[in-house]
């Protein structure tokens, strides 16, 4: 019965979907965006570029990535004039225009008019709240196209500093619907995800590569390998008692990760690496529920294995418990930047 239900919601599925195809001509003869996720063409004159604004724009966006072994940035930008900016470069998935109104002969400028009208520059100069418009598939499908601008240089550099946290949020979302594509495109893996139901009695969306390399009355450890890296995720049930304090999630991660991680090389066992480069603690929110985040590094005691990792303690009242959800990267000489993403997507999709 389970097997036709879903297979009636498929062809439901798929009859909606061509007929929307049929039926929405928006985006006829219109090629797909190119481009990688955490990837930003920006378009601004050279001089906005090597002033301060430039200087602004690159604190914000070409941050470090927290928290990888080697360094990388949280996006990788590529700067480009706007004369450069031809027709197959317009097709880039994540598009940033970074002009000064000021400068009216400016090709950012015009850009940026023809997108917003003059009406709307001439409103730019006046409202000190109206400095960016996001269009959404402008020259190419599943593209966001971000038009950020100011009446002068020391407003635009203002305005990156103000508003930085929006321009992120809004490419973090639009990343994410390609990432969820990536993850999931294989479906999911029902026989895992049925497991760790039935014993720690959480939904999970597992990925269809992901399999279970242990389990036991309280834990489950799931791992996806390929022949660059090992991607693992970890669920494990706490006494609601556990405070969800810094301190204490280190000692409970390293108590768990000493008793089921280890490499072949005799008495090896895996602790957060804190020696180098700091842990990043904070609170957040996991499915709506206040949780305890870290992220950082992972070394394995008497071998040369490390990676990244990120590690969640999230309250679950109505099973009288803490969860702990843990997802950790072993990715020698690739960057982690991407797979670490992908984890924190997979730990995210949980529901009680």
């Amino acid at each position: 019965m389970r097997q036709y239900i879903i297979f009636v919601l498929g062809l439901f599925i798929s009859s909606l979907l061509l007929k929307s195809c049929e039926n929405d001509s928006r985006f006829s003869g219109v090629p797909r965006a190119y481009g990688q996720v955490d990837n930003i063409l920006l378009v601004c004159d050279s001089f906005v570029w090597q002033s301060a604004v430039g200087d602004t724009f690159k604190t914000y966006f070409e941050a470090l990535y927290p928290v990888t072994p080697q360094d990388e940035p949280l996006y990788d930008v590529r700067q480009i004039i706007p004369e450069e900016f031809t027709e197959v470069k317009r097709t880039h998935r994540t598009i940033i225009i970074l002009a000064n109104l000021e400068a009216k002969d400016d090709q950012a400028t015009k850009l940026v008019t023809q997108a917003i009208s003059d009406k709307n520059v001439a409103r730019a100069k006046n409202d000190s709240m109206y400095r960016m418009a996001i269009h959404r598939d402008r020259w190419a499908q599943g593209q966001i196209v971000i038009y950020w601008f100011a009446p002068n240089r020391k407003e635009l550099m203002r305005s990156i500093s103000s508003y930085h946290n929006t321009v992120i949020q809004a490419i973090s979302k639009h990343d994410n619907e390609t990432l969820a594509k990536e993850i999931y495109h294989r479906g999911v893996n029902e026989a895992a995800m049925d497991t760790v139901k039935k014993r720690l009695k959480v939904d999970i969306s597992i990925p269809k590569d992901y399999f279970i390399a242990r389990t036991d009355s309280n834990g489950i450890w799931l791992r996806w390998e390929t022949e660059k890296t090992s991607d693992n995720l970890f669920v494990y049930s706490l006494p609601a008692s556990t405070k969800l304090s810094p301190d204490n999630l280190k000692l409970v991660r390293d108590t768990l990760t000493k008793q089921y991680f280890s490499s072949r090389a005799d008495s090896s066992y895996m602790i957060i690496d804190d020696r180098f480069l700091p842990t990043i603690y904070q609170n957040t929110l996991v499915n709506n529920s206040p949780a305890m985040q870290a992220r950082g590094i992972w070394a394995m005691v008497n071998d040369f294995m490390g990676g990244s990792f990120v590690t969640y303690l999230v309250p679950d009242a109505r099973n009288n418990r803490v969860l702990l959800l843990d997802g950790f990267t072993y990715a020698p000489g690739q960057k982690k930047r991407v797979e670490m993403r992908q984890i924190d997507m997979i730990l995210n999709t949980i529901k009680f």
